[in-house]
């Protein structure tokens, strides 16, 4: 690791296909050489050579968020991984996979909160969308539009 730290990127496939306005997405993160992923079978991890990309999900098609590095970690691999393996027995094994509830988003902004790095809004905006909780604050409701207006104030 350099002293500045091991840099986490993300990888984003858009996997809507032809379905305007959707909002499908499939997301992992590359730290350490290795792409971690969750998925209904669990958190996957794979080796990634340098220069490669992880592989690329059924249906999917890369993003514009493909490969952009979010910040860098100061955590060891050592630590990560025993991180992961402690999720893979909690939140993110297997039979805990939800498509709206716990999915890929999930573990990625999870992840990249251990990891000391900010998660790209958009996935905190996305996944309020899905669930439907839209717990976002106030001033990212301003830049994206929203909310809603009083009587008193039509």
């Amino acid at each position: 690791m350099s002293p500045d730290g091991s840099p986490v990127l993300t990888f984003e496939w858009d996997l809507s296909g032809e379905v305007t306005g959707s909002v499908v997405r499939h997301i992992g993160i590359l730290v350490f050489g290795t792409f971690y992923e969750y998925l209904p079978t669990g958190i996957i991890k794979t080796e990634i050579l340098p220069g490669d990309f992880p592989p690329t999900p059924e249906g999917g098609t890369p993003s514009k968020a493909f490969g952009i590095e979010l910040g860098r970690t100061k955590l060891t691999e050592s630590d990560f991984n025993d991180w992961v393996s402690s999720q893979t027995i909690n939140q993110f094994k297997a039979k805990n996979y939800n498509a709206a509830f716990n999915n890929c988003i999930f573990f990625a902004a999870k992840a990249c909160r251990f990891l000391g790095v900010h998660a790209p809004i958009r996935w905190t905006i996305t996944a309020s969308v899905i669930t439907g909780s839209f717990d976002i604050s106030l001033p990212v409701v301003g830049i994206f539009g929203g909310g809603r207006r009083s009587m008193a104030q039509s």
